[in-house]
């Protein structure tokens, strides 16, 4: 069963301000790409050679267990246990605590763990410690992102996200946590891609 309860349509770069989070003095202007040069707070994340020339990071999310399906089978049994008061919640979690710690740790394989960056171009689910670029959605394209929770994941405090292209979803996030921070970051990320995108261009009319 697939719940979407979050439906969000991108606006145009004219019905909104540029966030805080990016600096509006011209200096920070790159010209030859049409983006901002911007300084961001530090993220963790490994190697971020496959970022383009002035892109920058925004936010890094790893996905949480409930990205897996064995993850959402916890999150399931989990809720139920919430639902029957704390002494079930304290039995059932000693039980589930050691399958929690061996999703957690499996997503965090060398070669195969994933996470997902945005940028102030475009939004990547990045694999790898040395990090490879495996999925991509530019800002320009995106008209809409949607919350999808699985069974399982709302006891987790995740939930996928799907983003769209028209009618067409481009990419898929599972197991987002925050989901609700991780849209809004994204919003004010494109709004002010897009603003400077729309400046730079009337400038050069």
């Amino acid at each position: 069963m697939v719940v979407p309860v979050f439906r969000w349509s991108c606006p145009g770069p004219e019905t909104s301000i540029l966030p805080s989070l990016f600096r509006t003095n011209p200096s920070t202007i790159d010209q030859s790409n049409g983006f901002l040069t911007v300084g961001y707070g530090s993220c963790m994340a490994s190697s971020t050679d496959f970022l383009k020339f002035d892109e920058q990071v925004v936010k890094v999310v790893w996905p949480s267990i409930a990205a897996w399906r064995l993850g959402r089978w916890i999150g399931r049994i989990w809720g139920r246990a919430l639902a029957r008061g704390p002494v079930a919640a304290f039995f059932v979690g000693f039980f589930l605590a050691p399958l929690a710690a061996l999703v957690y740790f499996w997503r965090l394989r060398p070669k195969r763990c994933r996470r997902y960056f945005v940028t102030n171009e475009r939004i990547l689910v990045v694999e790898g410690i040395l990090g490879r670029v495996v999925e991509e959605a530019p800002w320009s394209r995106i008209t809409g992102m949607e919350i999808v929770i699985l069974p399982g994941q709302a006891a987790l405090g995740a939930a996928d996200v799907h983003i769209y292209e028209g009618d067409r979803v481009v990419l898929r996030l599972p197991g987002v946590s925050f989901v609700e921070n991780f849209i809004r970051v994204c919003q004010r990320t494109q709004q002010a891609c897009l603003m400077v995108a729309s400046s730079l261009k009337r400038q050069a009319s």
